[in-house]
């Protein structure tokens, strides 16, 4: 693969355009990423047409999803994350459960064979949260308790997906299951041996090495050396491994010192690549394809989503506002979506129709997500946010109470 004068030119539209578009979207109290999805979407061969796609531009797309998650994770609070263990396993759970039931049921509604519309429900159970944590450190909410949630149930819920798609492949060669179970375990341990000994090691000694670059190369190694793990080993979406690489950084005084480095890096070049290049991903024949079906697929995307993942958490006893942005948090369909989609078509388990469906829910959900996110913030504020009717009377009574 080699680059181009033109990728070169590709590059520097992709970027000016995705900088422009989130300061705009900023501008209207959106954001930023819902604006650079936007003009991606109409920029692309879906629309006018202004940007082409090139497979170098969207590998550095691709690199930028997984600094992306490493970043999330680096900013992800291990402590909440083992806090929130029960919870997000349920959350994990409902997501994947409901999705899959009712993708399945509209999908022998819609006359689909019993194979196909498995896999449109196992697309449904999909969760990218990517946007999600974009949109979460935009409103300075990393680190919240519905955060640590999100991102616990999108590890586990990864977990299960991948498991759900090898049951589905292995149903339609007649293979065995064991393969990719055995992949997973063995990702599991090498992920908790590295995790416990290795990664702590070398965030000890990182003193030693003089040249902040170093530092900075050294852990972007680890992270694009554990998503590698995460796809090679145990059958998993890169950005799983890039997150848990993120994670366990975050307990360490190294992962302190990289955190704005490797934001500027991600930030100024493969990031901004990633989003525009999602809005840019879908055509104008993706969008008109069976679109009854797409619409209701759409509908249901975003319902079980919501009510999957909402209210398993409020069972688990978390406040509503709470409940109703792990719900939003959670719609997001991403990457992760397309892959499974892929997956299935080069696998024959599902149709160009429902590929299609695939990447029309994509664009939605990813587009809802992060609107969803911030109106849940803004209908079911915390309540310590809710002003007092009368500021100088509520003082008085906390002085008093003291």
């Amino acid at each position: 693969m080699e680059t181009s004068p033109d990728s070169l030119l590709l590059i520097a539209g992709l970027l000016l355009l995705a900088k422009v578009s989130g300061a705009v979207a900023i501008r209207f109290g959106m954001p930023s990423v819902l604006g650079i999805l936007v003009a991606g979407l109409l920029a692309g061969p879906g629309a006018l047409g202004l940007i082409g796609h090139d497979e170098f531009v969207g590998n550095l797309g691709h690199i930028g999803v997984v600094l992306l998650m490493f970043l999330a994770g680096l900013e992800t609070d291990p402590q909440g994350l083992r806090t929130v263990g029960r919870t997000a396993l349920l959350v994990a759970i409902g997501g994947v459960a409901l999705p899959m039931a009712a993708g399945y049921a509209v999908g022998v509604l819609a006359g689909m064979e019993t194979m196909h519309a498995l896999f449109l429900g196992a697309i449904l159970t999909a969760t990218s949260v990517s946007i999600t944590a974009e949109t979460l450190k935009e409103l300075g909410r990393s680190r919240s308790r519905e955060g640590n949630i999100i991102m616990g149930a999108a590890i586990i819920d990864d977990v299960l997906g991948v498991l759900v798609l090898s049951a589905l492949v292995v149903a339609e060669s007649g293979g065995s299951i064991g393969e990719p179970l055995i992949k997973l375990v063995l990702f599991s341990l090498l992920a908790f041996g590295i995790g416990r000994w290795v990664m702590p090691l070398i965030a000890e000694h990182h003193t030693r090495i003089e040249s902040p670059d170093t530092r900075v190369a050294l852990t972007l190694a680890m992270a694009l050396g554990f998503a590698w793990l995460a796809y090679e080993v145990g059958g998993l979406a890169e950005v799983t491994g890039s997150f848990l690489a993120g994670v366990m950084l975050s307990r360490t005084d190294l992962g302190h010192h990289i955190v704005e480095p490797v934001s500027r890096l991600g930030y100024t070049l493969f990031i901004p690549i990633f989003f525009v290049y999602i809005g840019s991903s879908v055509t104008l024949s993706d969008l008109t394809a069976a679109p009854l079906i797409s619409a209701a697929i759409v509908l249901v995307a975003l319902i079980t989503k919501l009510a999957g993942c909402g209210i398993p958490a409020r069972l688990c006893g978390e406040s509503l506002a709470t409940s109703v942005r792990v719900g939003a948090g959670m719609v997001g369909r991403g990457e992760i979506a397309l892959v499974v989609a892929s997956v299935g078509l080069a696998e024959g388990v599902v149709d160009a129709t429902g590929f299609s469906i695939a990447i029309v829910v994509t664009i939605v959900t990813t587009i809802a997500a992060p609107l969803l996110l911030k109106a849940a913030y803004q209908w079911f504020p915390d309540a310590r946010t809710v002003p007092s009717p009368n500021p100088a009377l509520a003082a008085e009574f906390a002085a008093g109470g003291q």
